[in-house]
């Protein structure tokens, strides 16, 4: 079954509100560097290729949809085998979320003419592999994902100039009142087993993650409304 949504009005809730912090949100754009299985390559429209989904014309393909489905699942310790339907399903919708909104970020970035310098995208790159013993255990590792140093460069550069549009675009925000932190600390006393004032430096980092979360969905959902989504994915 096909689903289609133009502009859709819906909160982009599972690239964001299982991803705790600010900066993990920010740097989920460079997981290509970091784990190699980001899978959102999807830069132009592509034949012969079974598709997931479209963003304003560009296909992000099943391949994609796939490997992403496979990091998540890793990432959280979940078996196709064992997890049961539930999960399965907001599993996928999650990874056809992510995919769909890099992809929206990353044709905003390419909107506002936003391009690294080659030398930096090597540095990543040079980082990367440097969290393996040999270039032998990179290779394999790419290898065994179905990706290669040409796609790791480009989704390096995808990453890194999605980081700066939302640098750029988003900000951050460092301010915070002890109204706002009394508040936070009272609202989620669970969390905390000391006082105010010896948390008070874990309180203030956990309320500005979430400030900064908000201002990143309100980004995030804005050109996503913008955008003309199709879901070709049976049964999303």
């Amino acid at each position: 079954m096909m689903r289609y949504y133009s502009k859709p009005k819906e909160r982009i809730s599972s690239l964001f509100t299982l991803q705790p912090l600010f900066y993990r949100l920010l740097f989920l754009t460079l997981l290509s560097v970091q784990m190699f299985a980001i899978g959102a390559w999807a830069g132009e429209p592509a034949l012969n290729v079974t598709r997931a989904a479209t963003v304003n014309g560009i296909v992000i393909s099943e391949q994609d949809f796939k490997r992403e489905l496979e990091r998540i699942q890793r990432q959280k310790g979940i078996s196709a085998e064992k997890s049961d339907e539930a999960t399965q399903a907001n599993v996928k919708r999650e990874a056809l979320e992510n995919l769909i909104s890099r992809e929206i970020l990353y044709q905003e970035s390419v909107k506002q003419h936003i391009t690294i310098d080659a030398s930096v995208i090597e540095r990543e790159v040079d980082q990367a592999k440097a969290k393996f013993a040999t270039p032998e255990q990179f290779t394999e590792n790419l290898r065994r994902i179905n990706m290669t140093e040409t796609t790791v460069r480009e989704q390096v550069m995808r990453g890194l100039v999605m980081r700066k549009l939302i640098e750029s675009s988003v900000g951050k925000n460092d301010a915070a009142s002890d109204e706002e932190l009394k508040k936070y600390y009272e609202q989620h006393r669970d969390v905390f087993t000391s006082s105010f004032d010896e948390a008070r430096e874990k309180v203030r980092g956990l309320l500005l993650q979430e400030k900064n979360l908000t201002l990143l969905q309100r980004y995030v959902k804005g050109l996503r409304d913008a955008a003309t989504v199709v879901i070709l994915l049976s049964g999303e």
